[in-house]
C-alpha cells in the first residue's frame, strides 16, 4: 500500500501559526496588565479573590492584608498551555506590625523576546472593627527584543474591604486608578480594572464568592466557591461569564505551617474544544 509522504513543512507552519497567535494574545494580556490573579487558591474559584485574606492578597486586594496576624511568605507559578516561556512566577511576603500590615512582592513573566518584571510594596490597616483599606505601589518593567527596547512605569492600586456581619464580606479594588501607561503614544498601555464583590459563609465548611470585573472593554461576572473538609483540605470551583464561559477547579491542603494549592482553568466551555489551558500551583509558609 502506498503511503504518500506527509507535508512536514505544512504541519510545521500550522504549528508555528497557532503558537504565534496564542503568544500574541497572551503577550497582549500581560503588556496591558491583565487583572487575572496568579495564585492557585484564587484561580481555583474563578479568580474570586477580592475578599480572600492570604499572603497573595498582595496581588489581589491589599485591604484584606489587614486581617493577617502572622508573618507569611508565598510563591506561586502559573503556566499557559504548560509552556515554560509563558510562565509567571510570583513571590510575596507579609509582615504584620502594630502600625499596620506591610507587604513586599515580585513577579516575573517571559522569555528572551518578552519579559515583564514587577516589584512593589503594599500597606494595609483596619479602620475600626469592620472596615479596612489597602494601598500598593509597583514598578513595572517591560523588556522587548533588541529592536523594540524596553519601557517601564509606576502603577498604583487601592482596595477596600468590610465585614458587616461575621459571615458576610464586601470588597472593592481598583488597579491603576491614575491610568498610568508605558509611553506617551499609547502603543503600550496599562489596563485600569475595577472589581467589586462579596463572599458569604453559609457554614463552617462552605463559602460562596461573587465578583464583577470591568474596564472600558471587558465586563466579567465571576462566581466561585470552596468547601472545607476536616479543616485541612479544600475543594474549589468557579465560573467566569464574559464573551465566553470558562471554568476553574482547584484544591488545597494545609499542614502545620504550610499551605499548598493547585488549580486548572478550562476555557471556551461554550465551544466544542474546551481544554485546560491554564494551571497554577502555590506554596505558603506561615511563621
Amino acid at each position: 500500500m502506498y503511503n504518500p509522504p506527509r507535508d512536514t513543512n505544512k504541519n510545521n507552519m500550522k504549528f508555528i501559526s497557532i503558537f504565534t497567535f496564542l503568544l500574541i494574545t497572551i503577550l497582549n494580556i500581560y503588556s496591558q496588565g491583565s487583572k487575572h490573579n496568579i495564585d492557585a487558591a484564587t484561580m481555583g474559584k474563578a479568580f474570586t479573590g477580592i475578599n480572600q485574606s492570604s499572603v497573595f492578597s498582595f496581588f489581589n486586594n491589599q485591604a484584606t492584608l489587614a486581617y493577617i496576624d502572622q508573618i507569611s511568605s508565598g510563591i506561586a507559578v502559573e503556566d499557559f498551555f504548560l509552556v515554560k516561556e509563558l510562565r509567571t512566577t510570583t513571590f510575596a511576603t507579609i509582615i504584620p506590625t502594630k502600625y499596620g500590615v506591610f507587604g513586599f512582592g515580585l513577579s516575573y513573566f517571559g522569555f528572551d523576546l518578552f519579559k515583564k518584571k514587577t516589584g512593589g510594596i503594599a500597606y494595609a490597616m483596619p479602620l475600626g472593627e469592620k472596615f479596612a483599606i489597602g494601598l500598593k505601589i509597583s514598578y513595572q518593567h517591560l523588556q522587548l527584543d533588541y529592536y523594540y527596547g524596553s519601557a517601564s512605569t509606576i502603577i498604583g492600586e487601592i482596595g477596600f474591604t468590610s465585614k458587616p456581619t461575621e459571615r458576610l464580606k464586601i470588597g472593592a479594588h481598583i488597579h491603576n486608578p491614575t491610568k498610568a501607561k508605558y509611553n506617551t503614544d499609547n502603543t503600550l498601555t496599562v489596563g485600569t480594572f475595577e472589581s467589586i464583590g462579596f463572599s458569604y459563609l453559609f457554614s463552617d465548611n462552605f463559602e460562596l464568592m461573587v465578583e464583577q470585573l470591568s474596564d472600558f472593554e471587558i465586563n466579567e461576572f465571576r462566581v466561585g466557591g470552596e468547601y472545607k473538609i476536616k479543616k485541612i483540605f479544600i475543594l474549589r470551583s468557579g465560573l467566569t461569564i464574559s464573551n465566553s464561559i470558562t471554568a476553574n477547579f482547584g484544591a488545597g491542603i494545609g499542614l502545620n505551617h504550610f499551605i499548598f494549592d493547585i488549580a486548572f482553568g478550562y476555557y471556551e466551555l461554550n465551544s466544542i474544544a474546551a481544554t485546560p489551558v491554564r494551571s497554577s500551583v502555590n506554596l505558603i509558609y506561615q511563621f
